[in-house]
Parts: structure tokens; sequence; C-alpha cells
């Protein structure tokens, strides 16, 4: 399994995640190989308040490594490949935006290891919950690519995926330009 076919929030691992990122469509397939957004900002907005008043001070440890454990091929490789080693990063469950202070769902679940000072069971079926919770269709856009497209996002406010293809047989080039980190994330 690729993982960007998992749900994330590119550069979370990294103690100032990125801004955002552009991609452009070069080769594109209809095959598969669509891109999925969630809103963030709706999906904490949706929540009900005793849960928003559960997570609002929640801190989550997130590591590059965990990506490794959550794929079989790759966990049991023993030469992983080359990569600078990140030490684990801890970022707000719920975070606010710098710019316009609207409150999000901070969530990336293939860095996402466990909740800061949580019950590690607890944790991860609360994170489980919310990720569930994100990614419902009435969160969700879908971007179908066409040759030539070109998407933004903003990193902090939107989660995404890559609908699973076939890349052994189709042909797919994007392009991808990732807007460095300015700060820290917030807590709302």
């Amino acid at each position: 399994m690729k993982q960007s076919w998992l749900w994330h929030t590119d550069s979370s691992f990294r103690k100032i995640p990125s801004n955002g990122s552009i991609l452009h469509g070069i080769s594109t397939t209809n095959k598969g190989g669509n891109t999925l957004f969630a809103n963030m900002y709706k999906a904490y907005d949706d929540l009900e308040e005793s849960m928003k008043q559960k997570i609002k001070s929640l801190n989550v440890v997130h590591d590059n490594d965990f990506i490794i454990s959550l794929s079989d091929e790759l966990s049991k490789r023993k030469n992983k490949g080359n990569y600078d080693k990140l030490d684990p990063v801890i970022h707000p469950l719920v975070r606010k935006h710098p710019s316009n202070k609207k409150s999000s769902l901070f969530l990336s679940p293939h860095t996402m290891v466990k909740i800061v000072d949580y019950d590690d069971s607890a944790g991860r079926e609360l994170l489980d919950f919310l990720i569930e919770h994100s990614i419902q269709s009435k969160y969700v856009y879908k971007h179908i690519w066409n040759n030539d497209d070109i998407v933004m996002w903003d990193n902090r406010c939107t989660m995404h995926s890559v609908e699973p293809f076939d890349n052994n047989t189709i042909k797919r080039i994007m392009h991808r330009v990732t807007l460095v980190g300015d700060q820290e994330p917030m807590m709302a």
C-alpha cells in the first residue's frame, strides 16, 4: 500500500508542519488516483460540545517512523532506505488557524502515535473515533483529476488522501510543491 493512500496532513511529524501544498496533475488517470480532502473546521464544528471540551487541551505525539510501522511491507524490510531521523513531536489535537483564528481538528492518522498523558487504548479509541468522524462524506471533497489541473490546499485545516490505483500499470505523474510552515501549531 502506498502511504499517500492513507489519510494524512502533510509534515505533521515536523515541529513546524507545512502551511500548504500545491499539486499539478501532469499525467492523470480516471482509474483511481483522485485526491480526497477533509474539511477539519467543519468536522470540529459538528462535534458535540462535550467532545469539544474533552479534547480541547489534548496533545498528540506525531512520529514519522510510525508510518513505517503501519506498512507490512516496509516494517519487514531490513533496509528501510536512507532518510534523516526525526524526533517525535507533540502537537495539539485541536489547533487554531493563525490567520482566521478558527479551531479545527489536527489529525494525521499515519503519524499519530498516541495522546499525551492518556491511556494508550482509550487514546487510540478516541483518535479512531475522530478520524472516522472527520472522513464522513459530508466533510470530504473529491478532486477528480484531469491533466493540467492545479490544486492548492491549506494543511492547517485539511486532511487528505489519494484513492488507490494500480501504480504498477497506470501512469500517474504529479508535480508537488510543499509550502514551508512558519510556526508551530497553536492550541485552540
